[in-house]
């Protein structure tokens, strides 16, 4: 079992995290068990950024402001990641609409109540597989991950 957490300026150390983004994921997590594959935090440990694999995935960001409210993440309801089966998974984050494209067919629209002007302290840390503190982890044979800033 390996974790793995770096600095998230290693990644971001010429700009600031974009505004608008994509997360580019090959995946296959053991079946019926949920964890997040992501996380990012700010300098005083807040989890700014996050996905969950799960049997309905949750997409947690929430800005310098606060917004959106943890009840107010993303959830992809009817998409089941923990399904032991490969998954090729994009997540695109522009404006305030989060979406999903599962294995280059279906897609998902959410909103994405955040700020006008949102940021990511890239001053933190990113860690994979897991989230601080969180006693489950991500099990998973290999993983990409990308992401890509959207111009």
């Amino acid at each position: 079992l390996t974790i793995i957490m770096t600095v998230t300026s290693g990644y971001f150390s010429d700009s600031a995290f974009p505004e608008d983004f994509s997360v580019l994921l090959t995946v296959r997590a053991r079946k019926g068990k949920a964890a997040f594959l992501l996380s990012i935090y700010n300098e005083q440990g807040i989890q700014q950024l996050g996905v969950e694999l799960a049997r309905s995935p949750i997409f947690l960001y929430e800005d310098q402001t606060g917004k959106p409210s943890p009840e107010e993440y993303p959830v992809f309801n009817g998409v089941n990641l923990i399904d032991g089966k490969w998954h090729r998974v994009a997540i695109s984050v522009h404006k305030k609409t989060v979406t999903m494209i599962l294995d280059c067919k279906k897609k998902f629209q959410k909103s994405l109540n955040r700020s006008k002007q949102p940021e990511i302290d890239t001053n933190g840390i990113i860690v994979f597989g897991t989230r601080i503190l969180d006693e489950d982890v991500f099990e998973v044979s290999a993983f990409i991950l990308i992401f890509q800033r959207l111009e």
